[in-house]
């Protein structure tokens, strides 16, 4: 049973992901990462260069994948934003894991993204920049609408990080864990927490 980490770009997956692996003593996983890997690209130029649609289809081969290669252990696993967007990837994640779900407002997502160097390096804006209205502010309320319906049909659990460290958004997720399964803790080599 994976720990699947879902939500809008900015929320703190990959960043929780990695506190949570390291207290769970799980391999952690980073799906965009690995599908950069292996296409040897940034996802903006895979977006650039083969659109989106071949990007949704890369990343539902990679989940199908680490599905499978995980089913006997235990893995903490960042998703990107839009993951979740495909039925076929949410009954992947259903069948394989558990999830849950990060989000803040928007306008923390946009500090935090524009304090991040990778954001207009790797990742593809999801409207059109050129466009003379367009503002990553508007682009994140206008994403998190459309996805959070999704986003939260999906989740197990649902946390809000805008006011959270990261290390007590990963405590939350431990305690809600031992709440929500004991044993499964128990079997993998307990949880420090």
């Amino acid at each position: 049973m994976n720990l699947y980490l879902i939500g809008p770009r900015g929320c703190g997956k990959s960043a929780v992901g990695k506190i949570l692996a390291d207290k769970l003593n799980w391999p952690w996983v980073d799906l965009d990462q690995k599908i950069q890997t292996k296409a040897g690209t940034s996802i903006a130029e895979i977006f650039s260069n083969l659109g989106q649609g071949h990007f949704r289809e890369l990343e539902s081969q990679a989940l199908a994948s680490l599905a499978r290669e995980t089913a006997a252990t235990p893995h903490v696993v960042s998703l990107g934003g839009g993951a979740v967007l495909r039925p076929e990837n949410r009954r992947i994640i259903e069948a394989s894991g558990v999830t849950v779900l990060l989000v803040a407002e928007p306008k923390v997502l946009v500090e935090r993204l524009l304090a991040d160097p990778a954001t207009s390096a790797q990742r593809p804006a999801l409207t059109d920049p050129r466009d003379p209205n367009w503002s990553l502010l508007e682009e994140t309320e206008h994403v998190l609408a459309l996805r959070l319906p999704t986003y939260q049909q999906c989740a197990n659990l649902k946390l809000d990080t805008s006011l959270l460290s990261l290390p007590e958004v990963a405590q939350q997720v431990l305690r809600w864990l031992e709440r929500a399964d004991p044993a499964l803790l128990q079997k993998t080599h307990g949880a420090q927490t």
